[in-house]
């Protein structure tokens, strides 16, 4: 399976559709198994990834779980989550503010370490 960076993503909807894709079967099965680690219902996971709900801040946070991202990518994916959710642009520009800075961390320690990638999605899901 190809390797995703949640930091290539603006979109934490775009990054999990992305994510599913590239998990063996094409992603068959596993909106239940997020269904199932989130607590919630299956088409809750449909109206999430493919229209405009939204995880709530405890969803996202067990969703980083599930991924198995580690505590740095799961912060990023859940600012993600709160960014989106934001209601007002002062809101959305303080989250987006807290990216920026995230990503701008992950570069330098990418290019210190001189990483090129990191572990595959089912590299991950072990």
């Amino acid at each position: 399976m190809a390797y995703i960076s949640v930091y290539d993503y603006e979109d934490y909807k775009k990054f999990l559709n992305k994510w599913i894709e590239l998990t063996p079967n094409k992603g068959r099965g596993q909106r239940i198994k997020l269904a199932q680690a989130i607590r919630c219902q299956t088409p809750f996971i449909t109206h999430v990834l493919t229209g405009d709900y939204h995880f709530s801040s405890e969803q996202a946070e067990a969703c980083t779980r599930w991924l198995g991202l580690n505590p740095t990518d799961a912060e990023f994916f859940v600012l993600l989550v709160l960014k989106q959710r934001a209601s007002n642009r002062e809101t959305q520009a303080f989250f987006n503010r807290q990216i920026i800075k995230m990503r701008e961390q992950e570069n330098i320690l990418k290019k210190r370490l001189k990483i090129k990638e990191g572990l595959n999605a089912e590299d991950q899901l072990q």
